[in-house]
């Protein structure tokens, strides 16, 4: 299962991109992979009490107007045992 979320905020993409890295290490405690300025990659981990094993998420950043375009992709490797 995939799913985007697009997101936009009014401030400059270094601050936007910066912000996502430290919520990511933080709040997932993942090493992320960043591409700077543009794209950062990390894997999802879920709990088998909800039948999920995992997958990963992409997020993509760029300038657009005055401030950052996001758009959060996530995908589900397996979820209520189908697999996507």
């Amino acid at each position: 299962m995939r799913r985007d979320i697009c997101l936009y905020y009014e401030k400059e993409l270094p601050e936007v991109f910066s912000a996502y890295v430290e919520a990511i290490n933080k709040r997932f405690g993942k090493d992320c992979n960043p591409a700077p300025y543009h794209t950062i990659q990390f894997a999802l981990s879920f709990s088998f009490k909800y039948n999920m094993n995992g997958g990963g998420c992409t997020v993509r950043l760029m300038p657009h107007g005055r401030g950052t375009a996001v758009n959060v992709r996530y995908s589900i490797a397996q979820a209520v045992g189908a697999r996507y």
